[in-house]
């Protein structure tokens, strides 16, 4: 017989909070009171992640799709060649810079690594969208700083959110929702987050951008049903 067999049962809640660790399934009892209602929100937590990251894709690609159009055009109309990627305007910070330069080694790598197995030849260089693909949440989320207030807001970014009346009502919302994400994607707890404003923060960032989207986005999104089902 082995080991594991020979070994006495245990509740599934003290199980749980052994083999998640007592560090980490302590806040959920502290919240819950039990270690059965425990596990409740511990399952609810995963659940209410999984929505909220997956409406927080959408908000994600919107956002940064929106911000290039515009920094793009912006880019086109001052007679400078190539992408606003490749040739950043001089007002961005170095780390941004820095940040454009590995997604675009990023984007290469990936793009030779699938080549490689698709034994395509010549290898294309990327392309802007493989570029902006590469460029995480909060790189998005820092180009509407109010460092850049009377710059790269004022001269381009202004314009992918027409439905916005500043800068600061578009930033406030990202700064919460990066750091949702950044919660939701090193598997933290979310259950004491205020969720409800997190998803009016989405819908509003949509509908800035474009309030068909945010019409749409209402009828997909998971994080209410999540709301209505905490335990």
């Amino acid at each position: 017989m082995s080991r594991i067999m020979k070994q006495p049962s245990a509740s599934i809640p003290h199980l749980l909070e052994r083999r998640l660790s007592p560090s980490r399934f302590g806040p959920y009892l502290a919240a819950a009171g039990t270690h059965a209602a425990a596990v409740d929100l511990y399952r609810w937590n995963m659940s209410a992640s999984g929505a909220a990251y997956e409406a927080l894709h959408l908000v994600e690609v919107v956002v940064r799709n929106a911000i290039h159009t515009e920094l793009e055009a912006w880019h086109a109309k001052q007679g400078n060649g190539a992408s606003w990627l490749t040739a950043p305007p001089p007002v961005l910070t170095s780390k941004a810079k820095d940040d454009l330069v590995k997604a675009e080694e990023q984007a290469r790598r990936s793009i030779e690594k699938r080549c490689r197995r698709l034994r395509i030849a010549p290898v294309p260089a990327p392309n802007p969208d493989d570029v902006v693909a590469q460029l995480t949440f909060g790189f998005w989320r820092y180009m509407v700083a109010r460092r850049y207030t009377h710059n790269l807001w004022l001269n381009a970014i202004r314009f992918s959110f027409p439905g916005a009346p500043n800068l600061q009502s578009v930033e406030k919302p990202l700064i919460q929702l990066h750091a949702l994400r950044n919660r939701i994607a090193h598997l933290e707890p979310i259950h004491s987050e205020d969720l409800r404003a997190r998803r009016r923060e989405m819908l509003q960032i949509v509908g800035y951008v474009d309030p068909r989207v945010q019409s749409w986005f209402s009828t997909v999104e998971r994080v209410q049903e999540a709301i209505n089902t905490r335990p």
